[in-house]
């Protein structure tokens, strides 16, 4: 194919985006708006939203936004979603509606056996190799020492292996374990594991949603081989303050989040911290009074995340994350010890263009790094590591109709790799120095 019936192609399309809307909007009226948790204020992504009298619908997107075509005069819709019930509203339409919805938890209840049945119909669309993991049911798998777990929470799906027994490292359809692309509020997120590997960098109490893919990933990731984990914190309760923890045998926790200005904005913050190192000491003691207590095993996670409203049509997010590790095992090896961490950031930005355009704008930050040291004889040395991104990407949702939703975008990335550089520990090293 040419330059030049590529380039009468690309004309085509844009002509066709630019004058569709007109050709829509002039046969319908559009009803759009954000649906919100009731109690916490959080969005709720995945909402089913459909009309009476037809069939099919459309799903809210990541950012709790939807738009849906209807005619002119009174349109009964129905929301939907699980653990939330069925909220029916009746709406009377001469022009576009802004509609925002807080969802109510409906209460469990007591079931009469039901059978389900329908005739065989053509299958439209479907989330292949796509799980939406919720938290809540994370928490009630049981998990090693009571510490909920993520990546170990994805281990008992199918299609999904696991690397060494006890870690949290994902063989995803024979692929490697750094074949995973796992984003935490679109920052990638690089050697996701604590302890060598007995404990995901997830703190599962600062979390909102999580999607899977094992296969068929969506354009907007990328390129990978093995599957896409994507991961999105909790907004923060914009109704009321509210503190919660829990203290386990290897690690304690805290979170604390609450509203800014009531509705308008809101904040979260969470911390875990682990003392494994000196619960193998105290359970070394016990089983030998010769034990060497010298174990340094320890790490942290803290999460925190800000947004706040800036009128009807913008909405803004910072998000943070940081952990650190600290292992050394004396009775394992006493020659060496090593430090690995994660630190990511993000800034980002919803605007909504019309009623049936949404924007997504993200800035990221994501640095991984790691260090060996070496700890006797003459060859004492320090070995350091690391992998920084930095980038920018544009993501568009148009609702073009009840049917088709098109997404597109743009992303620009600037990666550093710095495989090893080492530095002698003292002056009485040995060892000459590598940049």
């Amino acid at each position: 194919m040419s330059c030049i019936e590529i380039m009468n192609r690309i004309k085509f399309l844009i002509l066709l985006l630019f004058f569709s809307p007109v050709v829509i909007n002039a046969q319908s009226h559009s009803i759009y708006g954000t649906i919100r948790d009731s109690i916490s204020g959080e969005v709720i992504p995945g909402v089913t939203i459909s009309i009476a009298s037809q069939k099919g619908g459309v799903l809210t997107n990541s950012y709790g936004f939807y738009s849906i075509k209807v005619s002119k005069g009174k349109n009964k819709l129905l929301f939907t979603h699980i653990g939330y019930g069925v909220l029916e509203k009746e709406i009377d339409v001469n022009t576009d509606v802004q509609l925002d919805i807080l969802f109510v938890i409906s209460k469990p209840a007591n079931m009469q056996e039901v059978v389900v049945s329908a005739n065989r119909e053509k299958l439209e669309s479907a989330g292949m190799s796509r799980h939406d993991l919720k938290i809540e049911t994370i928490k009630k798998i049981p998990s090693f020492a009571g510490e909920p777990d993520l990546l170990k929470s994805i281990q008992l799906l199918p299609g999904v292996n696991v690397v060494n027994e006890g870690s949290t490292n994902l063989n995803v359809r024979g692929g490697s374990f750094d074949q995973n692309l796992i984003l935490l509020d679109e920052a990638p997120v690089f050697n996701p594991s604590h302890a060598l590997g007995f404990f995901s960098t997830f703190n599962a109490d600062a979390l909102r949603n999580v999607s899977f893919y094992k296969a068929a990933f969506p354009a907007q990731y990328g390129g990978r081989l093995s599957s896409v984990i994507d991961i999105y914190m909790k907004e923060g309760n914009n109704k009321e303050q509210s503190i919660e923890g829990g203290v386990g045998l290897l690690a304690s926790r805290l979170l604390w989040q609450g509203p800014l200005r009531k509705e308008k904005s809101s904040f979260i913050i969470s911390g875990r911290y682990s003392y494994l190192g000196h619960v193998v000491d105290g359970i070394g003691y016990v089983i030998s009074k010769n034990f060497v207590t010298k174990n340094d095993i320890s790490f942290y996670d803290l999460n925190a995340k800000l947004n706040f409203s800036a009128g009807t049509k913008d909405r803004f997010y910072v998000s943070a994350y940081s952990g650190r590790d600290k292992f050394y095992s004396y009775p394992l090896d006493e020659s060496n010890k090593l430090k690995w961490g994660n630190t990511t950031a993000t800034f980002r930005w919803n605007h909504r263009f019309s009623a049936d355009l949404f924007s997504n704008t993200s800035a990221i930050f994501s640095n991984y790094n790691y260090s060996y040291y070496s700890l006797v004889d003459a060859r004492q040395f320090l070995w350091k590591s690391n992998i920084k991104v930095s980038g920018i990407k544009s993501d568009f949702d148009w609702f073009a109709s009840n049917r088709h939703t098109i997404k597109t975008g743009f992303a620009a990335y600037y990666n550093i790799f710095q495989p090893g550089r080492i530095e002698q520990k003292d002056s009485g090293s040995v060892i000459k120095e590598f940049h």
